[in-house]
């Protein structure tokens, strides 16, 4: 027998309606679920507010519980508003065709859609990732398919996959470099569904040095006119010759004019705890060699000195150089730029932030990210990959997908995650 014992108060609903601009969030409706009603003074309801985890505690439960209790379960945070035929469809054969992954992800793009409206800014072709699916692989399974929510956590033990992926997803969005290690292979072939608002389908096929793409059924080059993706691995060695703001640009992708904005916007508790980050020149000792630097370097810096990284944690006492930073520091910064050029480039189109750099961060920091990426004022995605589902954090709200098997059928298991946590 099922309870339901997780219902939403009238105060939730009309929040859950109110932040979904009283428009059903299933993708390609967005019928309005308000208006007049038959007298001058009376208004026509028809939405419906569905429990994205479900509101009831039994074995046969839509969804189940996801891990959460009762009170949690009542929360406007699990809850998707929808149109009533909508709400009768998302609910259907005890909900297996809508996991609660899938219903997360549309929560937050509606909302984020609503917000821009609010704001008067155009939401154009944002993308936002739904699902992939691998089609080819020399690792994971054909049709292995990962459905996606606006944070999501990816574990498997290495080997399995999940830097793969990662760079695969990358690659569709332009960044081609990241395909190298695939180069001399098999056929990596891979489908992406996305939302812009309505679901349009993107494959790519990587085969011997040669990428090939489709949009909507059409060639394509990639798919970074709707979705830009921000990869942060664990830090890279240092070339000859780079310094700290050189290093950086390598790093997050972009021009080393661009950096020093970046550094300056996380230093801000809404990006972790970094308090205090700035250039300056490098300094130079009177025993040191004089360095004969590469023509392209002194072109580039076009007379600008080296230049050092001096960043203050909250736990410091003062700033030191970004060289002597422990590793967990290092990626702090790596993330937290990542997710201010994912912020910037939210406000056009659709970004996702690829995190595989969880295993060096201890429990407490990470915790701090897994309740951060989550903030409805972060328009982005996020995927992190993870070799152990570390059950000391808290992955609440995250989507969760397990990679199991050997290759090359390794696929993904998203059956009742929620409820094993």
């Amino acid at each position: 027998m099922n309870e339901r014992d997780a219902k939403f108060e009238s105060k939730v609903r009309n929040i859950i309606a109110t932040r979904a601009g009283y428009r059903c969030s299933f993708p390609g409706c967005d019928e309005s679920t308000i208006g007049p009603g038959a007298g001058p003074d009376d208004i026509e309801r028809k939405g419906v507010a569905a429990h994205i985890f479900s509101a009831s505690s039994g074995t046969k439960a839509p969804r189940g519980t996801g891990g959460l209790s009762s009170e949690e379960r009542a929360k406007a945070a699990n809850g998707l508003w929808l149109c009533e035929d909508h709400g009768k469809i998302v609910d259907s054969e005890k909900g297996k065709n809508y996991p609660a992954t899938l219903l997360q992800g549309w929560k937050a793009l509606q909302e984020y859609r609503i917000a821009r409206e609010v704001q008067k800014v155009p939401v154009g072709k944002s993308g936002w990732l739904e699902r992939i699916t691998i089609e080819d692989s020399p690792i994971l399974q054909r049709g292995a398919t990962c459905v996606l929510g606006k944070v999501t956590l990816i574990v498997g033990r290495n080997d399995v996959g999940k830097s793969a992926l990662c760079e695969w997803v990358s690659g569709c969005a332009g960044n081609a470099s990241d395909l190298w290690r695939w180069s001399g292979g098999k056929e990596v072939k891979l489908r992406l569904s996305m939302l812009v608002p309505d679901r349009v389908e993107f494959s790519m096929s990587f085969d011997r040095y040669n990428i090939r793409a489709e949009y909507e059924g059409k060639r394509a080059l990639d798919v970074s006119h709707l979705l830009r993706v921000f990869y942060v691995t664990k830090p890279l060695p240092r070339n000859a010759f780079e310094d700290d703001l050189e290093y950086l640009a390598r790093m997050w992708r972009i021009h080393p004019y661009q950096v020093s904005e970046i550094v300056d916007q996380i230093c801000s508790s809404t990006y972790g705890n970094i308090r205090k980050a700035e250039f300056s020149p490098k300094e130079i000792y009177a025993d040191d060699e004089p360095e004969e630097l590469p023509g392209d370097i002194r072109e580039m810096r076009n007379g600008r000195p080296a230049l050092d990284l001096r960043a203050e944690f909250t736990h410091h006492k003062s700033p030191i150089l970004f060289r002597t930073l422990s590793g967990s520091e290092v990626g702090q910064i790596l993330i937290s730029g990542a997710m201010v050029l994912a912020g910037y480039s939210s406000l056009h189109q659709g970004a996702l932030v690829l995190l595989d750099i969880g295993a060096n961060f201890d429990d407490t920091r990470l915790s701090m990210y897994t309740e951060m990426l989550q903030r409805s004022d972060f328009r982005f995605q996020t995927i992190l990959v993870s070799p152990s589902p570390r059950p000391r954090v808290d992955w609440t709200g995250w989507s969760i997908a397990r990679l199991v098997g050997e290759h090359p059928n390794v696929c993904f298991d998203q059956t009742m995650i929620s409820d094993e946590q």
